[in-house]
């Protein structure tokens, strides 16, 4: 636990996910006696297992984010392999890095039904927590709005399956519409050129494939949690399209409110793939209402101020 002093708090989160392995005598003497290099011996067994054992503590850890608050996970997260021998124990420690991104109040009957055992599993576990992992690595990245923004898209294009196949005829066609402008717009050629890259962009295969797990599941505002993916959509079209070595240079509007929402969606239909449900916890801006207020209608604009570069 870390000093009190740099990390003041009135509670911390630690998750411990453990196996057994079985070493020779010799082995094992050695570990119990602190013989040099035994530790070495018996912690690379653990790091063999690594993968599995962090999968066990990314499905939790992704469970208590979403039923109780990510304020539990932001930051990086500590990693520590440990060969216990006893009451002692070998450890790799690493320095912790906090971002504070709320204040949550813990309920103690979310608390009690989180600790009391995982909810139901949809799908396989591994691919649960893998899903998890990277919404906690989202998570994460709270402290920097650009970043977090454009990480949030991998858990959710993750619970949207197998992409359709590109519909390869559209960048033909728009090359034939620019090869008529070139041909018969004389003095306009220039301006309409430009005008056609900004007002025509390929079909989003994330919005279709999004649209189609919404109206599936048909949760409150899920109309709305369309018109707002497809904004969502074309400001990280525009991140990545922008972005020059070095430098962002952007003209997309996404604030910090437009992230939460972003996180909230996609915190909604995480849960709802993985555990059939919702029961997340919700802020200020992680409500229903919220969503639909700001995405009412098809031709809805933000007036958000630009992310922090």
């Amino acid at each position: 636990m870390p000093p009190a002093e740099f990390f003041g708090a009135d509670a911390y989160l630690e998750l411990v996910a453990a196996c057994s392995v079985e070493v020779d005598d010799a082995v094992s003497v050695a570990f119990r006696e602190r013989e040099s290099g035994a530790g070495a011996v018996v912690l690379k067994m653990a790091e063999d297992k690594r993968e599995e054992l962090a999968g066990a503590v990314d499905l939790v850890a992704g469970v208590i984010g979403l039923r109780l608050h990510r304020q539990w996970l932001s930051g990086d997260s500590v990693e520590r392999l440990l060969a216990f021998r006893g009451a002692r124990s070998v450890a790799f420690s690493t320095p912790f890095k906090f971002h504070v991104v709320a204040n949550p109040k813990v309920d103690e009957a979310k608390l009690n039904a989180v600790v009391s055992g995982l909810p139901p599993l949809r799908r396989p576990m591994p691919y649960a927590s893998s899903v998890l992992s990277w919404l906690l690595r989202a998570w994460g990245t709270s402290d920097d709005p650009i970043n977090e923004f454009v990480s949030l898209f991998v858990p959710l294009e993750m619970i949207l399956g197998n992409p359709e196949p590109p519909d390869a005829s559209w960048s033909d066609r728009a090359t034939a519409v620019r090869e008529i402008i070139r041909l018969h717009a004389g003095e306009r050629t220039t301006e309409l050129l430009e005008f056609l890259e900004k007002a025509v962009q390929p079909p989003s295969v994330l919005v279709r494939r999004f649209t189609k797990l919404a109206r599936a599941a048909a949760l409150p505002g899920w109309e709305a949690d369309i018109r707002a993916v497809r904004q969502f959509a074309s400001i990280r079209r525009e991140l990545l399209h922008r972005g020059k070595k070095r430098e962002v240079a952007l003209k997309a509007t996404a604030g910090v409110e437009e992230v939460r929402t972003l996180e909230y969606i996609v915190e909604r239909y995480v849960s709802y793939v993985l555990f059939a449900d919702v029961a997340i916890h919700k802020s200020a801006v992680h409500a229903d209402d919220q969503v639909n207020s700001r995405f009412a209608g098809p031709n809805v604009s933000t007036s958000a101020s630009t992310l922090p570069l």
